[in-house]
């Protein structure tokens, strides 16, 4: 009998042995595993604050070529209603200088 706990206490003393390589080697996977973790979290808040920048200068050009859409259009506008009253000035011109021949004859025939 006591052979037979002393072969119980043989085995159980092996077999813990066994357990404490098992969890050592283990551990050290474990432990890069981790460490490939957080080196992964680390990595992506990285991204994440590159992409959140990104998105910032994107809406800060899209704003500024809005600006700059709505200057276009307003210049177009301008050139528009520059242009009509360029056209009307031309036609008053042209209807005046008529005026200026009518008048120019009637005072040659008056003085005539």
């Amino acid at each position: 009998m006591q052979h037979e706990l002393q072969q119980e206490e043989d085995t159980q003393l092996s077999l813990n042995q066994q357990s404490k390589v098992q969890i050592q080697k283990t551990e050290k996977p474990t432990e890069q595993q981790s460490t490939l973790i957080e080196l992964t979290q680390s990595r992506h808040d990285e991204l994440r604050n590159e992409l959140n920048s990104a998105l910032e200068t994107v809406k800060k050009y899209q704003t500024k070529l809005q600006q700059s859409e709505t200057k276009l259009k307003d210049a177009g506008d301008l050139q528009a209603h520059y242009k009509d009253q360029y056209t009307e000035a031309l036609s008053k011109l042209e209807s005046n200088e008529v005026l200026l021949k009518n008048a120019a004859k009637a005072l040659v025939e008056t003085n005539s």
